[in-house]
């Protein structure tokens, strides 16, 4: 994942850079764009670096995990907070997984979160760094502080869109109002740009707060798979320890006739011992099998290649592109109501206490100046479809017209536009300097070439 900016945070600083836009030739503007663009994407740079590194240093990682579990199941809340001062970390940044019983969510009409609220117990001698400015006034007895009795508080974040907080000589919106309420009065409370509870529902229903996750739709084909699993079992104990048939000469009672492995069965009539055929067709039931065996690994969006081998690289990316398709639907729903909502809470937290500085140019980073761009191997499959219908549309206008591509398309920024959406190294493309240089280069060993064979 990186952050870059805008193009049309781009273009408008490009805008309001010079009082002579509009008398710029196209040229010209190109330049200035270009300019503030690479100024843009290195301070960028050092912010996803830094909020990398505070992020990496905490415990996001192993918070994650059981995130992901919630969510599985249909709705996951992960809170996102200063660590303190009053323990020893490492970074400022901290991270709880709540599960989904232990929070109450109200939403509006549009199925839009308007509050979250949490029961808590905790002991008294926790207060002072779970609650930093706490109000001890609003609890029962004095005494709460020699026993260190457990408490049990209610935490509240509502949506109040119409407070305004001016900071700087500039106005926000602080659209979060955060309470920690004991015996309904107010023991502490806060204004935040960002909810710090972070939910996210897999899917929802109109009228319903719960989330439904990949785990009810997968749960009608998981017990088919098992029942037919257990009968397969059955059938191959059957077919190793089979039964055998033996004639009696007595009258057979069915009730007492067991079909078990290695078990023999009284008949009336027959010659030896002979074995019986279990009935069914286990290629058949094989091949059921498998086609649940798949429904479940696409509807738990399961995006493991096969490590054959014999595979072709044709297969390979067919299977790709498939997981995409089915993937495509949830990624942007991820990417602007989980990813987003982190990086806000974090780059407020670590902007609160120094450890990112922003640029003149940005008074907040939001998905309106910022891009968002995932590195990981979906989107990487995302880019190279991408490329390949940028390849293919070059290759027809190339039949047609191979100047045409000279005139209209700037090859000259390709070899960027791969490096940064394949997430390689920048470090190893040269700069415009030096771009330029390599070129002046070029031309004068053409032109020493050509003078050498005019002579």
């Amino acid at each position: 994942m990186e952050l870059a900016p805008s193009d049309e945070l781009v273009e408008y600083l490009a805008r309001q850079s010079t009082n002579t836009w509009d008398m710029m030739s196209e040229a010209e503007q190109k330049q200035v764009i270009q300019e503030i663009d690479e100024k843009l994407t290195a301070e960028y740079q050092k912010i996803t670096d830094k909020f990398f590194s505070a992020l990496n240093q905490s415990n996001f990682y192993s918070i994650i995990d059981q995130f992901a579990h919630d969510i599985f199941v249909g709705m996951g809340c992960l809170l996102v907070q200063h660590s303190g001062d009053y323990f020893d970390s490492a970074s400022p940044l901290d991270f709880t997984a709540i599960p989904p019983l232990d929070i109450a969510v109200e939403l509006s009409p549009q199925q839009k979160i308007t509050a979250v609220f949490r029961k808590q117990k905790l002991r008294y001698s926790q207060i002072e760094y779970t609650f930093p400015g706490f109000d001890y006034s609003v609890l029962d007895s004095d005494n709460n502080e020699e026993m260190d009795c457990e408490i049990e508080v209610l935490e509240a974040c509502v949506i109040d869109p119409k407070f305004i907080k001016a900071e700087n000589g500039m106005t926000r919106f602080v659209r979060w109002h955060y309470m920690v309420i004991y015996n309904d009065k107010i023991a502490f409370e806060t204004r935040l740009e960002e909810n710090p509870f972070v939910v996210f529902f897999w899917s929802l229903r109109q009228g319903e707060n719960v989330g439904r996750g990949l785990l009810t739709k997968l749960l009608p084909d998981a017990e088919e798979l098992e029942g037919l699993t257990k009968l397969k079992q059955q059938w191959l104990q059957l077919y190793g320890m089979g039964p055998y048939t033996v004639v009696v000469s007595k009258l057979i009672n069915p009730a007492m006739v067991k079909i078990r492995p290695n078990s023999v069965i009284p008949v009336q009539e027959q010659g030896a011992i002979q074995p019986l055929q279990p009935a069914g067709n286990p290629q058949i039931e094989q091949m059921h099998i498998q086609e649940l065996q798949q429904a479940i690994k696409e509807t738990s969006l399961d995006f493991t290649i096969p490590n054959d081998p014999r595979m072709t690289a044709t297969q390979v990316q067919y299977i790709a592109q498939r997981q995409l398709q089915i993937f495509a639907g949830v990624v942007g729903r991820i990417q602007f109501q989980f990813l987003w909502k982190i990086i806000q809470n974090c780059l407020d937290i670590l902007i609160k206490v120094g450890s990112i500085e922003l640029p003149p140019e940005l008074s907040k980073i939001d998905p309106r100046t910022t891009t968002l761009k995932i590195l990981s191997p979906i989107g990487r499959v995302q880019f190279m479809n991408d490329l390949n219908s940028l390849t293919t549309a070059l290759g027809t206008i190339a039949q047609i017209d191979p100047s045409l591509i000279q005139q209209y398309v700037r090859t000259e920024d390709l070899p960027t536009y791969i490096f940064e959406q394949t997430g390689s190294p920048s470090k190893l493309l040269r700069s415009k300097e030096e771009t330029e240089q390599v070129q002046q280069q070029m031309q004068q060993q053409q032109a020493a070439m050509m003078m050498a064979q005019a002579k």
